[in-house]
Formats: structure tokens, sequence, C-alpha cells
């Protein structure tokens, strides 16, 4: 019995098929390598989604900050309230509208007006008298960068003679002279001038060296009175910078303060430390002796390269 049983079982075993898996040989059928080749390409593709996802963020990163910068930059022309010198507001540390504290410009209540101390006309020749304005800027850090005036020459019956207009510099903080010359008067003789500013002044800060006088005078020297008067003068400039563009006018005075003469010329430079010689002559003898000479050195404070 038990051998009869043995030999049936064996029989059944033997009769069953069991699919374990073996290891895959070259010379397998090729439906096996078809599976192993689509593998492949599941990986493949898998690879190239992930390499397309990186490469739509890398994209998407340099758009938002691309995005950022323009937004700012629109924000900031458009929409900005971050205060200027020439927003046409009063905002900021500004005392007036686009004026005072950090800003350039000058607001009216803070500048003091320009002060006409006196205009005259003095002989040149017989029918042409050059005209000086005396003029005082008492802002100490405030000129004046360009400002129109109009000379009015009258005769001795009040009648105008005739006009003269112009527009130059004021410096700060200084007494200063506008000066016009060769002016024709016919057979007429003047005997008042008139002078006046024919707009209001536009106040500027400047350089606070321009508030000091910069130029002294060495020496001045007239000789040659009683036929063509000369004046000869020496410039120094003792400062540690160039100064340029300078227009100097000489005005001499009688016992009573009145102006004799006057007369310009102008020195392109006079360098740090160096001194310059300026001669001014008149073709006619003065009229009496001078007591005082006075020597106005006008540097615009505008032209300067410091």
């Amino acid at each position: 019995m038990i051998l009869f049983m043995g030999k049936v079982g064996r029989r059944q075993f033997e009769g069953l098929e069991i699919n374990t898996p073996r290891p895959v040989r070259r010379d397998d059928p090729p439906q096996i390598w078809g599976v192993f080749k689509k593998l492949q390409e599941v990986c493949y593709n898998h690879y190239m989604q992930w390499s397309l996802r990186r490469q739509a963020l890398y994209f998407f990163a340099v758009f938002i900050v691309v995005a950022g910068i323009v937004v700012f930059i629109v924000w900031k022309l458009f929409f900005s309230s971050v205060p200027t010198c020439f927003d046409g507001k009063q905002n900021g540390i500004e005392v007036g509208v686009d004026c005072g504290g950090t800003c350039q410009l000058a607001c009216e209540q803070e500048s003091k007006p320009l002060i006409i101390r006196w205009a005259q006309v003095t002989p040149v020749t017989d029918n042409v008298y050059n005209a000086v304005a005396y003029i005082e800027n008492q802002n100490l850090l405030y000129a004046v960068k360009n400002i129109h005036y109009s000379f009015l020459i009258y005769d001795e019956k009040n009648i105008l003679i005739t006009e003269r207009n112009g527009s130059t510099f004021i410096g700060s903080n200084q007494r200063t002279a506008i000066f016009e010359p060769s002016i024709k008067v016919g057979n007429r003789m003047p005997a008042f001038t008139h002078f006046s500013f024919t707009e209001e002044p536009i106040f500027t800060r400047v350089d606070k060296r321009l508030s000091q006088r910069l130029l002294t005078v060495e020496r001045q020297t007239w000789s040659q009175l009683e036929s063509s008067p000369k004046l000869k003068i020496t410039l120094r400039n003792s400062n540690t910078f160039d100064i340029s563009d300078i227009r100097v006018i000489s005005i001499a005075y009688d016992g009573q303060g009145n102006a004799l003469v006057a007369s310009a010329t102008v020195i392109d430079e006079i360098p740090q430390g160096s001194f310059v010689d300026s001669v001014f002559t008149w073709p006619k003898p003065l009229s009496e002796q001078p007591v005082r000479t006075e020597i106005i050195p006008r540097i615009n404070p505008f032209t300067q390269s410091w």
C-alpha cells in the first residue's frame, strides 16, 4: 500500500508544470528582446518628460524676474511718490514748490531782493558815453544765472535820449556793477539815467566759495591824466583753484562820490597762485583828478569748472 501511493504521487508531480523565472539569454526568442526594448522606451520618455518640466520651470523663473523688473520700472516712472525738485509739488523738505530745502532754487521768502544803489553815464567822447549801474546782492549763497535789464538815458528836460537793454548774471553776496559801453547820444547832453531789471530774479544756490572775494587788487596806478588817461592794475588769485571768465570793471570817483569815468575789460583766466596785469584807457582827459578808484572783478559762478 505504501509503495503504491509513492508511485502515484511521483507520477502526479511529474505531470505538473511550474513556471519559474530564469535568466534571459541572447539566444532567447525575439519577443523577449521586444519586451526589454519597450521598457527602455518607457524609461527614456519618462526622462524626457522630466527634462521638459525642468526647462519649463527655468523659463517660468526667468519670466517672473523680467516681469518684476518691468513692473518696478513702470511703478517708479508713473506711480512713485519719491520727492524731487522738479515734480511741480511741495514735498520732502521743500519750503515751497520745488524750491528751498535741498533744492537749488531759492523760494521767494528765502531770498532778499536785489538792490540798485545808483546808475550813471560817464563820457568817452563828446557824443559817446558808457553806462554803469551799481548793484548789491545780499544773498549769501544765492546767485542769479541770467536777468534782463534796461538803461534809460534822459536829457535835462527829462526827455528820453536812448535806451540800452541787456542781460547778465549776478554773483552771490557782493556789490557789483553792470556796464554798457559806447552809447551814442548824438548832440544831446545826458542829465539823468534810470536803470531797472525788467524781470524778477531767479536765485540759485552756488558754491559757498563764491560768497567771498576771490581776487585781490595788488596794485593800481594812474598815468597820463591830462591827455589819454591810463589805469594799470594787478589782480592776484591766491586760491587753490583757477578762476576763469572774468570781467573787470573800473570806476573812478570824484570827491562827492560821483563816477567820473568807468570802463571794463575781460580776462579769460587767472591760474591759481598767479598775477595778471590789466590796463584801462580813455581817449580824452578827465574833468578832475580821481579821488577814489574801485575795481570790481565779476566772476560768473555758473561757468566755473571747480
